[in-house]
């Protein structure tokens, strides 16, 4: 996760706003999830959700599926994202 937000920062040059973590634990097609997210602001000045998902995969290698873009990107392409996330499948 260290490293994916990393790259948020210096290759998108997104600024990450700390307070604003959330933390949400759930499941995910049988598997354990925790997602995290922030706001943050693009280079531009606009306003940016970062989510990360994290999944429990078999022999403790956990799956991290990130994205990031505006508040109304996100509700805009909300199924596409779900759909997303829902084929992750045990291997």
């Amino acid at each position: 996760m260290g490293e994916a937000m990393r790259y948020l920062r210096s290759k998108s040059g997104i600024s990450v706003k700390s307070d604003s973590i959330q933390h949400e634990q759930g499941k995910l097609n049988g598997m354990e999830t925790k997602k995290v997210s922030w706001q943050g602001k693009d280079m531009k000045g606009g306003d940016v959700k970062i989510r990360f998902t994290i999944v429990s995969m078999p022999e403790n290698k956990p799956l991290l599926a990130a994205y990031w873009g505006s508040p109304e990107a996100e509700k805009k392409h909300e199924a596409e994202l779900n759909k997303i996330l829902l084929s992750i499948k045990k291997p």
